[in-house]
């Protein structure tokens, strides 16, 4: 049982921060267009020693590869880009690769990795004080520990993500954590 699907972050640097958004409703050829520009920038990038930047083109190559259901593809594009971040001490592009990293983790059916992700990526976001993104890895954290049976630490994550919700008035993210809330209510949790 997937209780919802978790929410991935969007890249972080200029030239790519509506990427996710903007590609929502891509279909299938317009995403396989989007791995291949993305493929090229990151090569042009690279070449150019920009390392930064090819970096977030392989989080969006994860992320376009994920779309695609190359969960295998998307996780090799997802940990490059994470292992540059962690190097280079990028905190929230780092954080930000997590999540998504975490959404492809769980499509491969890898929950305790998955899980272990979006809970470094809330402590990231945590010390960042970027509580909106906080609050998505704690979701997405719940979701996890909802579909392992673990309801205890799910409310508890849940409760967590509503209250940074409500602090920022983003309605629709408190009443996400509020029906999760309500769903675990059922297991007397």
């Amino acid at each position: 049982m997937n209780p919802s699907i978790p929410r991935r972050i969007e890249a972080v640097s200029d030239p790519f921060r509506d990427f996710d958004s903007a590609c929502s409703c891509l279909d299938r050829e317009a995403w396989d267009d989007a791995v291949r520009l993305f493929r090229r920038a990151r090569n042009s990038f690279f070449i150019q020693g920009n390392l930064d930047s090819a970096s977030v083109c392989d989080m969006n190559i994860g992320v376009a590869l994920e779309s695609l259901g190359d969960f295998t593809g998307a996780l090799s594009a997802l940990n490059d880009a994470a292992d540059f971040f962690s190097r280079n001490n990028e905190s929230e592009k780092l954080a930000d690769c997590r999540v998504n990293r975490g959404v492809v983790l769980e499509a491969l059916g890898r929950s305790g990795e998955a899980l272990a992700d979006y809970e470094s990526a809330y402590s990231l976001y945590a010390e960042l004080d970027i509580p909106q993104n906080a609050a998505v890895s704690k979701i997405n954290s719940g979701i996890v520990m909802e579909t392992l049976g673990d309801y205890r630490h799910a409310v508890v994550a849940f409760e967590v993500a509503k209250r940074l919700f409500d602090e920022i008035g983003d309605e629709e993210g408190s009443a996400d954590a509020s029906r999760a809330l309500q769903r675990l209510d059922v297991y007397g949790t």
